[in-house]
């Protein structure tokens, strides 16, 4: 291809570093607690992470969902805490405070800033040890966890699906059982077996404490050995029976060779495609087992997409979509997982038999060592992406340090890299040949059926190689520099130099995504960037893919929808695009990116793909009782501007959009004087810049210009808004609006809109913050109302709008109101004590830390000041600007922005 003509220009790059987990301490204290410790400075803050053993594993049908209740309850006080105190406490150090629930183990994580980790290891000592659970406060949690229940129930073919594949594989043990529980379990389990799981497998011993950030290791070692050091009742042990149920026993392996089937009924009178989708599970490698490694190796060659048989075009022509290929393990099981979606015109069972015919031929392939070492870079740029942010590291490995041997966790790296190209043939000779297998299909063709798999076996293909250049490295370091241009085009840039990372992160930025959108074509800004990665003039979605995989690089063009509360890229006022590597692939990243960005096909037959994904998701939403309170929301509060409408735009819009449309938005929407670039990396600023003027400098700015839409439906140049071209943006009255779906969670949003003098903008900010605080701690920690609750506040252009959302049961939504709408009122008459104010300054600073770890989010808010004019020091006048901040002033901007009287209450149930 061409772009290894430019491979000359790729002078400076370091290397990757080293795990933080391989240079780790690990110690294990007298009562049994394990404490790793991984010493870093790039940020004045340290994460601290309790694993518990436990989870749905341990669980009985009679006490399904106790793992789940017990992670709530933990933040309920304790025997030297209130409730309150806890909250109140961890607010006051700023700290971030969070818990989930896995099927082997439960986690408990504090991020703060290094001065106060003292005061957090002794509050989360606390919470694990010294939880006392008192009786209003259980029944407080179960509403708590029985909202959160009815708020995820997700009725998609996916995921019906998903549960169908998982009750098989797993018959017999409680990964059957759904990890939230059921409603009408956590309404009934008894709080003495609630106390007894809780003594039984919340001990030391039973525990690992990971500890990441910037200390010194003996002092910190020093302060973990006091604040935990609790004793163990030699009594109750996880590994003693007490009438809960043991782990599985290490005999769950697949034996047979078994096909199941379920009918798919579709649902709606405009239901999706009727696809098929299918589900294999393998037995492989237990984690303590050598072929583990090598096994890990195939399934990072396998999702690469280069591999024959197993590229998108070979998938594709035999029907076979969205194949993903992961590794399921714990320290009692291991199988490989693959995954995919059949089209309509497929044949399902051939599907099958293809993959599996396929992963049988891998025992003839001789990989090459380059291929080899392509396949290594995924898990090495994970590594150092993933060790950004000091929190996220833990979650990421968290399955092997509750899996393994701390010793096995600290070399996993450093044994991937020893597998060798015959250490792969032999794992694929072991695991690929003949395999039992469990696998399921689930869609409209099938029938409710269980059957033998009939194995077929093929013919041998050929692997293909390919050639990489080595670049030349370098471990210079260069002092901090952060500069902005605008080059000739008029594009933004913005580079952020930064010595103590190896993380290269590009963020561009595309202004006034819904203002700019053409009538008719709403949606169209999405429709773009989910076409980015489908091909270009140069390259298809095949090797666009391949490539990414050979540098590990992540490229994030649209929302990831599997994560329900994010929603980073669902803002009206911008969209962008995201994406990490490690500084040595930083050049070639730029090059492929640049081609994406520049040069996009839009070939009529991915179009249609993409248009039939989108409308997918549109339909999806129209069940969505969360998203469409949202957009109803937004509606109401915006009447005919563009604001109002849907970020994913209206189905008629979607259809109605041409690959001419796409082609036109594009040269609008991706002008240079549109778009703000920013980046990140550990690269010399100046080398940097003059890399992107090389390849983004000759983005072309088309004669047509940037054209706005206003209320009336005009365009015009560097137009207005319809709501910014009134001389005040306000609500002119109450508005109740209710929409029925029939659903067993429904939403509440309630807001104003205000036009805001730019020097109370930090003010509300923090009046929002506290609002938000009062709202959630009063209406759920208290009542047990909801489970999603908060408020936010947005400005754009000059105008502001606030909203407090809610989700809950339809049998609360008449309190629920009242609530919402008694806290708002409260909040402009009640008093703000100087002590509130200083907890919620400190909970919002270490927000910000938190928020900025990642070279990506640093260079996501450099790309965000930008957007809203502000310069380059923000975040220093920021800090300045909240610790001067005085009650009269939170309830000065309380009265004048937040209305209680003229508001949009938008309820969808």
């Amino acid at each position: 291809m061409i772009y290894f003509l430019i491979f000359i220009f790729f002078l400076w790059i370091p290397t990757v570093p080293a795990a933080p987990i391989e240079s780790a301490t690990h110690v294990t204290l007298e009562n049994g607690l394990q404490v790793i410790l991984m010493e870093d400075h790039t940020s004045p803050l340290i994460a601290s992470t309790i694993i518990v053993k436990t989870g749905v594993r341990n669980e009985t049908p009679d006490i399904n969902g106790v793992s789940h209740l017990l992670e709530h309850l933990l933040f309920n006080g304790t025997s030297t805490r209130t409730q309150k105190q806890l909250y109140d406490e961890v607010d006051f150090y700023g700290a971030y405070n969070n818990a989930s629930t896995s099927r082997d183990y439960t986690l408990f994580q504090m991020l703060v800033r290094k001065d106060y980790i003292s005061q957090i290891l002794n509050i989360q000592a606390d919470m694990l040890f010294n939880s006392t659970f008192p009786e209003e406060n259980v029944q407080k949690e179960r509403n708590i966890v029985i909202e959160e229940i009815k708020g995820s129930e997700i009725n998609s073919p996916s995921a019906e699906a998903e549960k169908f594949f998982n009750d098989k594989l797993y018959q017999g043990t409680p990964y059957t059982l759904p990890g939230l529980g059921t409603p009408e379990l956590i309404s009934t389990i008894p709080r003495d077996k609630i106390l007894a799981y809780y003594h039984r497998f919340y001990r030391p011993d039973n525990m690992i404490l990971v500890l990441m950030g910037d200390f010194e290791i003996q002092s910190m070692l020093e302060i973990a050995r006091k604040e935990f050091d609790v004793r163990v009742n030699k009594e109750v042990s996880p590994t003693r029976s007490s009438g809960l149920q043991e782990p599985i026993p290490p005999s769950l392996k697949i034996r047979g060779r078994k096909v199941y089937t379920k009918r798919l009924e579709l649902q709606g009178s405009n239901p999706s495609p009727p696809a098929t989708y299918l589900n294999i599970a393998l037995n492989a490698p237990h984690i303590s087992d050598p072929d583990f490694y090598a096994f890990s190796v195939w399934t990072f060659i396998l999702n690469s997409g280069e591999l024959p048989g197993f590229n998108l075009k070979n998938l594709n022509a035999l029907g076979i979509q969205d194949l993903q290929v992961n590794l399921d393990f714990n320290d009692q099981f291991s199988f490989l997982i693959i995954s995919a979606t059949l089209s309509e015109d497929s044949n399902a069972d051939q599907g099958l038999q293809q993959i599996l015919t396929k992963l049988d031929r891998l025992k003839t392939r001789s990989l090459s060592q380059e291929v080899l070492e392509k396949a290594l870079v995924k898990p090495e740029v994970e590594e150092t992406l993933q060790s950004e942010p000091y929190h996220y590291y833990t979650f990421y490995k968290a399955p092997y340090l509750a899996a393994a041997p701390f010793e096995r966790v600290r070399d996993h790296l450093k044994n991937l890299k020893g597998v060798t190209p015959k250490a792969l043939q032999t794992v694929a000779n072991k695991y690929f040949t003949n395999p039992p297998v469990l696998a399921t299909l689930v869609g409209p063709k099938q029938k409710d059926e269980e059957r033998e798999l009939e194995w077929k076996s093929g013919k041998t293909e050929e692997p293909e190689t390919g050639k990489s250049e080595e670049l030349p490295t370098s471990s210079t370091s260069h002092s901090l520099i952060l500069k902005r241009e605008i080059f000739d085009n008029g594009l933004t840039v913005i580079v952020k130099e930064n010595p103590d990372t190896e993380v290269f992160a590009f963020h561009l930025l595309a202004k006034d995504r819904k203002v700019l959108e053409p009538r008719g074509k709403s949606g169209i800004a999405e429709f773009l960037h989910r076409m980015l990665p489908q091909g270009t003039k140069y390259r298809s979605s095949r090797e666009i893919s391949a490539d990414l995989n050979t540098i590990g690089a992540t490229l994030k063009v649209t929302d990831d929808r599997s994560i329900p509360y994010d929603d980073y890229y669902f803002s009206p006022a911008y969209s962008y695009l995201r994406f990490e590597t490690t500084t040595k692939q930083a050049y070639e990243g730029l090059m492929q990116l640049a081609d994406l960005i520049k040069n996009p096909k839009f070939d009529p037959e991915q179009v249609e793909q993409v248009r039939i994904q989108l409308l997918n998701d549109l339909r999806e939403d129209q069940g969505n009782t969360r998203i469409q309170a949202r957009n109803l929301f937004y509606q109401t509060l915006f009447g005919d501007d563009p604001l109002a409408r849907p970020i994913l735009g209206e189905e008629q819009d979607v259809k109605s959009i041409t690959v001419e449309d796409l082609r036109q938005f594009h040269r609008t929407y991706f002008a240079p004087h549109n778009l703000i670039l920013s980046v990140v990396s550990g690269l010399p600023a100046e080398k940097v810049m003059n890399r992107l003027k090389f390849y983004f400098a000759d983005l072309p700015t088309y004669p047509e210009g940037r054209k706005e839409e206003t209320m009336n439906g005009k365009e015009g140049e560097r137009g207005r808004t319809g709501v910014l071209e009134k001389q005040e943006a306000e609500c002119t009255e109450k508005k109740i609006v209710e929409r029925e779906m029939g659903k067993g969670q429904s939403y509440i949003y309630l807001g104003n809109l205000f036009s805001f003098k730019e020097e109370d903008e930090v003010a509300i900010t923090v009046m929002n913050a506290i609002l938000s605080d009062r709202v959630a701690f009063n209406l759920r920690e208290k009542q047990g109302l909801a489970y999603v609750i908060g408020s936010s506040v947005s400005f754009y252009r000059g105008i502001g709008w606030f909203q407090v959302f809610m989700g809950t049961r339809p049998e609360n939504l008449s309190k629920a109101r009242q609530g919402l709408i008694a806290e708002v009122k409260k909040f402009q008459t009640e008093e703000i004590s100087p002590e509130e104010l200083k907890k919620t300054v400190n909970r919002l600073l270490g927000s910000m830390l938190m928020r900025r770890m990642t070279s990506i989010q640093q260079a996501y808010f450099l790309g965000l000041q930008e957007f809203q004019n502000k310069p380059l020091d923000t975040e220093n006048r920021l800090v300045e600007k909240v610790q001067i901040l005085t009650p009269a002033d939170i309830h000065r901007v309380a009265n004048t922005y937040l209305d209680s009287e003229k508001y949009v209450m938008v309820t969808v149930k």
